[in-house]
Formats: C-alpha cells, sequence, structure tokens
C-alpha cells in the first residue's frame, strides 16, 4: 500500500516518504502495522520480536513510491 491510497492524499500525489509530516502520520501507521502484521512484527534478519527485547522499526527495500 502506498501513502496515498490510505486516504491521505489525493490520487497520483506523491508524499516525501522521509518527512516528519508522513512518519507522524495516520497513513504511516496504518502501513508500519499492515508491514508488522504480514511478517509476524518480528526482526526479518534474527527472528526477535518485541517480547525479546528487539525494537521493530519498519523500512522499505524498495522505492515507497
Amino acid at each position: 500500500a502506498d501513502p496515498a491510497s490510505c486516504g491521505e492524499l489525493p490520487a497520483g500525489q506523491v508524499m516525501d516518504v522521509t518527512s516528519s509530516e508522513f512518519l507522524l502520520s495516520f497513513a504511516w501507521r496504518k502501513l508500519r502495522m499492515q508491514a508488522l502484521a504480514a511478517h509476524g512484527a518480528r526482526c526479518q534478519c534474527c527472528g526477535r520480536d518485541a517480547k525479546l527485547g528487539a525494537v521493530m522499526n519498519v523500512d522499505h527495500i524498495g522505492s515507497a513510491e
């Protein structure tokens, strides 16, 4: 899902996904939770989760657009 599909922007408009505005938005929180749910809320490198003290960061591998 891209930010525009989360109801934050008009179709065709691109948001700077590195901006504080985006990182504090509902669109980012929704996208982050979708990513955590899709990957079992575990670190994709070591398999640890928050219960084991891992900090769950969400990042993109490809373009966020």
